[in-house]
């Protein structure tokens, strides 16, 4: 806010400037943490295929690193949703086509 606006103008610019710089500082603070979890997904995926590297092999596979961003619209939501119901669908069938395929 420069010197003319705040002893010039309208004194309830003083209660906006200040909301419009919480607000920047929130926006900011959100950019920093979905930073990290991508950071930390990515370490994390590297860590498990390095001690999968070192125990020859064995043990659970690596983590993949994420195949699509983190949602944050509602809309990304709603598709993370829908995928997530796809896939439990899928995990479902494959597991009835297994028992029945298995035989008693």
């Amino acid at each position: 806010m420069t010197y003319e606006l705040y002893w010039e103008r309208d004194p309830y610019l003083v209660i906006a400037y200040k909301k419009a710089h919480e607000f920047e500082i929130e926006k900011r603070n959100q950019e920093m943490y979905m930073q990290g979890l991508y950071n930390y997904d990515a370490f994390k995926s590297v860590i498990n295929s390095f001690s999968w590297g070192l125990n020859g092999g064995k043990g659970a596979r690596p983590d993949p690193y994420m195949s699509y961003p983190i949602p944050i619209t509602r809309r990304e939501k709603e598709a993370e949703k829908q995928r997530n119901i796809a896939k439990t669908l899928a995990w479902v069938e494959q597991g009835q086509k297994s028992t029945t395929q298995g035989g008693d």
